[in-house]
């Protein structure tokens, strides 16, 4: 992956305790599925901000590949599960979903 474009605005930083279930269910359920290796009882949210994306590549567009060009809401999260960091980018209601190890 290319380095992350700039993302238009941080709006606020939020606490994993002001996400819905829904929401944290779905980041549990990408972390299973994408890194099956790691417990999910390992996994900390170290920071969450929403963000408003300059596009629909979350801020991580790949070289070759096209974009809607539409603001997009979404989040930008540093976690740790075990000793693995990782930033993930993620749409409104995390049906989108990428990341970058850190």
């Amino acid at each position: 992956m290319d380095a992350p474009t700039e993302y238009v605005q941080y709006v606020n930083r939020i606490s994993s305790q002001e996400m819905s279930n829904e929401f944290k269910g779905k980041i549990i359920e990408f972390l299973k599925k994408t890194f099956p290796e790691i417990d999910s009882e390992q996994v900390i949210i170290e920071d969450c901000a929403f963000v408003w994306w300059n596009d629909s590549s979350l801020g991580l567009a790949e070289e070759g590949k096209h974009y809607l060009q539409v603001i997009t809401p979404g989040y930008r999260m540093r976690l740790r599960m075990g000793e693995l960091p990782l930033v993930l980018h993620t749409n409104a209601d995390a049906s989108w979903i990428l990341f970058l190890k850190s």
